[in-house]
């Protein structure tokens, strides 16, 4: 019985050494890749669309906003009233997760906005998805080198104007975002008092558009999220 038990417990340890090589191997690929991983995890929303799993096929230089920023940012955003009946519009919209989040907190209208078109095609299917492909246009265009294409593409779509935003560029182009704002509320495509939520890395500290007050931040580690208003 002593022989059995002690040939029990090695294998037993075995068993759990080798599980512990199978989670470093796969950490280790997946922290080769640098970055996005979200191919690899599928993405979890909050609100109407509780429980229900989002495709992330993005580019592998795109950063996903992490689950834990996303939800604090919805949790300030809510407090504020902003999701309900809310026209969204996600700037380098990536996974589509942060404007997926707001059509299930209340909003009625999407426009996501990417260059990549992995990313375009997986926000179309999840919308088709969640039965809102009614509710989303996705825009395929560069903000950073094409600016004023993008301007005119949300022109030509004759929807009211935005009244809440999320812009989560990479973090080495933020400099950038001030003047796309601005551009944005000169040709009348932000409401009075609309919502910008400009996340950016911790420690920078873009200048606030013209026209607009920023009203609160967030940090969350490496990442904080700037919450600003546009006053025209």
């Amino acid at each position: 019985a002593g022989v059995f038990t002690l040939a029990r417990a090695a294998l037993v340890q075995a068993l759990r050494y080798a599980a512990f090589l199978t989670r470093s191997r796969h950490f280790r690929s997946v922290s080769a890749v640098g970055g996005n991983v979200a191919g690899a995890q599928p993405l979890r929303i909050a609100g109407i669309f509780g429980g229900r799993r989002l495709k992330a096929a993005v580019a592998s230089s795109t950063r996903p906003t992490s689950d834990r920023v996303r939800e604090a940012l919805a949790s300030a955003l809510a407090a504020r009233g902003a999701f309900e009946n809310a026209t969204v519009l996600d700037l380098f919209a990536g996974t589509g997760a942060l404007g997926f989040e707001a059509l299930s907190r209340g909003a009625r209208r999407l426009v996501a906005v990417d260059r990549d078109r992995r990313a375009l095609r997986g926000i179309a299917d999840n919308a088709a998805a969640l039965g809102v492909s009614d509710q989303v246009s996705a825009l395929g265009v560069d903000l950073l080198e094409r600016p004023s294409a993008a301007i005119e593409r949300l022109v030509q779509l004759k929807i009211e104007p935005f009244t809440l935003v999320f812009v989560d560029p990479p973090y080495t182009q933020a400099a950038a975002i001030p003047a796309l704002l601005e551009r944005l509320s000169l040709a009348k495509l932000l409401a009075a008092h609309a919502l910008v939520a400009l996340e950016r890395a911790t420690g920078d500290e873009p200048s606030v558009p013209a026209g607009f007050e920023a009203l609160s931040s967030y940090r969350y580690g490496s990442t904080t999220t700037t919450i600003l208003a546009c006053l025209e």
